[in-house]
């Protein structure tokens, strides 16, 4: 997919230290403790989260259920995501991984819900070849189960290193701390499309998260190409059961569309 690079903002100074006039959001997971997303909401710059859901396999982040249902319930638009172990071997091979997320968090990749993401942030010494592949068969197994494709997390260093893009056909979320959200990461080496989310820093103060500073991410596009990443499929069914489980609901049994 091409996408149209978007300028540098030139209005920073029109606005109040720490501001942006670009969308902004964040990624939190247990180590952000209980979320007050009332208070999360109502900040200037976030207009969208995402969210740890799994890990390797056999790991489900524990605030996962509580953050999707306190985030739907502010009316946040949000995704979640699965940390990548492929350093483990064994039973974690990329479609046991791929399965544990959606079997644990496919009730958050349905109507409403930005796309999943996979995180690939270890085993650099298993090389390029390897680590694209693994990827690849990760995203084709995800989006043989929910029709989307998972955008990919990484750092700027591990994309253009061991990521082939042309492979992965898919969306680049990337780590590169500027520490401005005005200011654009250098353009990703082997990613002619650029990047669509960019992590820019992880020391955000934001009031609601009491642990320290959040990651906050630049959106590259408007709020109506943010509404447009979201699914359309209707929440598939185990959602639920699984939040009942929780003892947590959805907003109506599903994410409501923007607009």
């Amino acid at each position: 997919m091409t996408r149209r690079r978007l300028p540098i903002l030139a209005v920073p100074l029109l606005l109040a230290p720490g501001a942006s006039a670009r969308l902004l959001g964040i990624d939190v997971s247990n180590f952000q403790g209980d979320v007050d997303w009332d208070t999360v909401q109502a900040q200037p710059n976030v207009d969208f989260a995402f969210l740890k859901a799994t890990e390797g396999v056999g790991f489900r982040d524990a605030k996962l259920f509580r953050n999707v249902s306190e985030a739907n319930r502010v009316d946040l638009p949000i995704g979640v995501y699965h940390f990548a172990r492929p350093d483990t071997g064994g039973s974690n091979d990329p479609l046991n991984e791929a399965d544990y997320f959606v079997d644990t968090a496919g009730f958050a990749m349905g109507e409403g819900y930005l796309p999943p993401v996979l995180d690939m942030e270890v085993f650099q010494s298993a090389g390029r070849s390897f680590l694209t592949s693994w990827s690849d068969r990760f995203l084709d197994r995800v989006e043989s189960r929910t029709g989307v494709r998972p955008i990919v997390y990484a750092s700027e260093f591990y994309a253009e290193d061991f990521l082939d893009a042309s492979v992965l056909q898919t969306e680049l979320w990337v780590a590169n701390y500027t520490r401005n959200p005005n200011l654009n990461p250098t353009d990703i080496r082997g990613w002619p499309q650029g990047w669509l989310f960019h992590q820019y820093t992880d020391r955000r103060d934001l009031p609601g998260i009491n642990t320290g500073g959040v990651d906050s991410n630049v959106f590259d596009g408007t709020l109506a190409d943010l509404d447009a990443l979201r699914f359309s499929a209707p929440v598939p069914e185990p959602a639920t059961a699984l939040l009942a489980a929780a003892g947590l609901t959805l907003l109506g049994g599903r994410r409501r569309r923007v607009g």
